[in-house]
């Protein structure tokens, strides 16, 4: 079946059976730094359009990522690049969170890590869900701003932060608008933004 690319935003299963269970991680130099600042990840996707949404999709999300691009070949199996490059700080972690966002549009419950030099390990979705289980930090707050890809929140102490919408309201095509009340998680590793997980009627 051939896919048609998506422009108005991906959807809960849209890229399933599109991208492999797999990832390349700092297996190709970056360009946005050196190798020991930026670090780049890997994706394999089966056609070029899927590719590109996929691309699209991770740019736009929460996860703090530095830029993408979409190999302008395949390679020797077909299968078209997706380069995510990002800081070498908490990687594992920048991950991971990346790994949960995009669930919903591919719907892969185990992956493979392959490293530089031949390493790989197994990764099963369950182990990253549980990962990810340490206390987020949420809040209430107001949207004051909208800007390209971020919302302004102003949080209920006052303090205004850069919101960006979960993979769950992007897939549930959950629309926010200025003066929505909304509610807004972020990590205590960074409390200048984070994303908006609910919308209040």
């Amino acid at each position: 079946m051939k896919y048609t690319q998506i422009s108005e935003g991906l959807t809960h299963g849209d890229l399933e059976n599109l991208v492999l269970p797999k990832l390349s991680i700092a297996e190709y130099e970056p360009k946005t730094g050196n190798e020991e600042d930026v670090i780049v990840i890997g994706f394999y996707v089966k056609d070029d359009k899927p590719a590109q949404d996929l691309a699209t999709f991770m740019e736009k999300g929460v996860t703090d990522i530095l830029d993408t691009e979409v190999s302008p070949n395949p390679d020797d199996d077909g299968n078209y690049l997706v380069f995510v490059e990002m800081k070498n700080e908490r990687l594992m972690d920048t991950v991971l969170r990346l790994l949960e966002d995009i669930n919903r549009i591919v719907k892969i419950n185990d992956w493979t890590f392959n490293f530089y030099e031949g390493k790989s390990i197994e990764v099963s979705l369950e182990k990253i869900e549980s990962y990810l289980k340490e206390p987020a930090l949420e809040f209430e707050g107001t949207v004051v701003d909208i800007l390209p890809g971020r919302f302004k929140v102003k949080l209920d102490n006052g303090h205004i932060v850069d919101g960006i919408l979960s993979g769950k309201m992007r897939t549930n095509n959950i629309k926010v608008i200025l003066h929505d009340k909304v509610k807004i998680e972020m990590t205590p590793y960074d409390i200048t933004k984070g994303r908006i997980t609910f919308r209040y009627k």
